[in-house]
């Protein structure tokens, strides 16, 4: 009765790939993800941003970030560019996994094309960032307020505040003087 199966189509395929990636998860059997993907490799199906996206979330919902750092990685070996959404995802993943490093890693490496961070995601690694008080930590909050600059995201007040808080903890005020003259710009 093999005749009676029909073939399935590309949706198809990605989908069933994407249902057994999710039931993995779920299962705690994530080391069968990377099986599914080198499955849908061998099978000639290209994994997608709705595929990698997907098991980054569930991932990142049962708080294994570094998995979901995977995906993204995995993603990006794809040449599939991530959403803003899951961009700025990734960033709150690491952040919350003490990862701060990388975070501000993930800011430097992409271009502004790729990647146009969210407030929130700004924000989330400014807090942590100015709560370590140091003055490394205070000069990347400069570094990610000049980004926000760049890729020309917003910087609030409560930005602003945070960053000049930062800068002023840690001594560095001529680098306050001119994130305040910048920010009234």
């Amino acid at each position: 009765t093999s005749d009676m199966v029909k073939p399935m189509s590309r949706s198809e395929q990605e989908e069933y790939f994407l249902t057994v990636a999710t039931c993995a998860i779920r299962l705690n059997r994530s080391r069968y993800v990377a099986s599914v993907i080198t499955e849908m490799r061998t099978a000639g199906v290209m994994g997608n941003r709705a595929f990698y996206e997907s098991t980054m979330r569930l991932f990142a919902k049962q708080g294994r970030y570094m998995e979901s750092l995977e995906m993204y990685n995995e993603m990006i070996l794809e040449g599939i560019t991530p959403s803003r959404d899951a961009c700025s995802c990734m960033v709150s993943f690491l952040v919350e996994s003490g990862c701060v490093e990388k975070a501000v890693d993930l800011f430097r490496s992409s271009t502004s094309e790729q990647f146009r961070p969210s407030i929130r995601a700004y924000m989330k690694l400014l807090l942590v960032l100015a709560a370590e008080k140091t003055t490394k930590s205070a000069l990347l909050c400069a570094e990610l307020f000049w980004d926000m600059r760049k890729r020309k995201v917003r910087a609030d007040n409560i930005v602003v505040n945070v960053v000049l808080g930062a800068l002023a903890e840690a001594q560095e005020l001529e680098d306050a003087s001119e994130v305040m003259s910048s920010a009234h710009s």
